[in-house]
């Protein structure tokens, strides 16, 4: 991270300057600071007047969010890009209990930007703190209409809920904020059919998306 300079000498061919590979070295490695290929965050050390903040390698175009104190300086906490994800439900749906909810199994990504939806548990827990846009959609099969809702549970209670439709369809959309490091969010079901009922599969029936707007 460090600036090499070339040695030039005191005056032309004196000798005392570097030889011409340990120049183009310096000059390799000078540009390779400039131009990184694998991904982490730089730290600062020491004073930070007159220093440059580099990007995260790999990034032209990162956000700085934050800076910390580190044992060698400040470090800071790059955004790398957009936190988006579409997750939809396959397979067998569970089967739900009357006027009971539970949680909607998506399992099968479409896209995740960060990796940061678990498909074995069902829950979105960002690395990025800010406010998040979730849409959620459950289609019901079958050809009897009732009543159902969704619902946004953020670290296992209730946050939002979707209002009570009637027909073949239902679902949310909400604005959470996250914290960044333990919340999680989950979408829940619940049904008044008056016995059990399961939802339809499929990208197009059963899903739940989210990104960071702010």
């Amino acid at each position: 991270m460090t600036q090499e300079t070339i040695n030039v000498g005191a005056a032309p061919n004196d000798g005392l300057g570097d030889p011409a590979r340990t120049a183009f070295q310096k000059v390799n490695n000078d540009f390779n600071d400039l131009y990184p290929t694998s991904l982490g965050a730089m730290v600062l050390g020491g004073a930070t007047s007159g220093s440059i903040l580099e990007l995260p390698a790999g990034s032209a175009t990162a956000q700085l969010l934050s800076m910390s104190s580190g044992a060698s300086g400040l470090v800071p906490a790059w955004d790398n890009g957009p936190q988006a994800f579409n997750i939809y439900m396959t397979g067998t749906s569970p089967t739900y209990a009357n006027s009971t909810w539970a949680i909607v199994p998506v399992n099968t990504t479409d896209f995740d930007t960060t990796g940061a939806f678990d498909t074995s548990t069902y829950q979105f827990k960002p690395t990025v703190a800010g406010y998040y846009l979730f849409n959620g959609y459950a289609a019901i099969p079958g050809a009897s209409a009732y009543l159902a809702d969704l619902a946004l549970y953020k670290n296992g209670a209730i946050h939002n809920g979707g209002p009570l439709a009637s027909g073949f369809s239902c679902g949310i959309t909400a604005i959470v904020y996250m914290n960044g490091s333990t919340d999680y969010i989950e979408m829940w079901y619940r049904q008044l059919s008056g016995s059990s009922q399961s939802l339809a599969t499929g990208i197009q029936n059963t899903y739940l998306q989210g990104a960071l707007i702010k």
